[in-house]
């Protein structure tokens, strides 16, 4: 699937915020590259990866819909998924350092979502993984996210590079 996202660079934190506009539907868009509109730069980017998410009662919020703080389990989920289906080794440990959600349209009850899932890019000891929370049909846009990981040793209490086996299957997977 691909995904059309708004990119802005905050020159202070050098993090990538963004709004999709819900009104895009990612199942039309062919082509990676660039688009501009009204002064929006979108980023046209691919999923390989997608988790499917059963939204529970009590996943809901007052109003019926879908609570905020329940879309960052969804993204938890759904890393671990990848990460299990690139046989990246859970004997190193990983710490959120920074995430970013955007949310587009409220999910509810009866709606059946997925979460795409992909690394946009590794640093020495960081990942930083892009999200998209979409129905199964890939017409409607939930939300997107950003998230940023340190790979982490809790034995000596340090961050530590990201290792090579990770690297290698995340290359491969995404490359491929």
């Amino acid at each position: 699937m691909i995904v059309a996202i708004p990119r802005v660079r905050t020159p202070a934190t050098r993090v990538l915020s963004r709004r999709i506009r819900p009104a895009v539907c990612p199942s039309t868009i062919r082509l990676l590259g660039c688009e501009i509109d009204q002064g929006i730069i979108y980023i046209v980017i691919e999923f390989k990866f997608f988790h499917p998410v059963a939204i529970r009662y009590a996943d809901l919020g007052t109003r019926q819909h879908v609570n905020n703080a329940r879309y960052l389990s969804f993204l938890e989920d759904a890393r671990i998924a990848y990460g299990k289906r690139l046989g990246l080794s859970v004997n190193v440990g990983v710490i959120i350092v920074d995430i970013h959600i955007t949310y587009h349209k409220p999910a509810f009850l009866d709606d059946q979502i997925k979460v795409g899932v992909r690394v946009s890019y590794i640093g020495n000891k960081s990942l930083t993984f892009e999200h998209c929370i979409v129905d199964l049909e890939e017409k409607t846009l939930y939300a997107s996210a950003e998230t940023v990981l340190v790979a982490y040793d809790y034995q000596d209490d340090l961050t530590i590079p990201v290792p090579e086996s990770w690297r290698e299957a995340i290359a491969a997977f995404e490359q491929g």
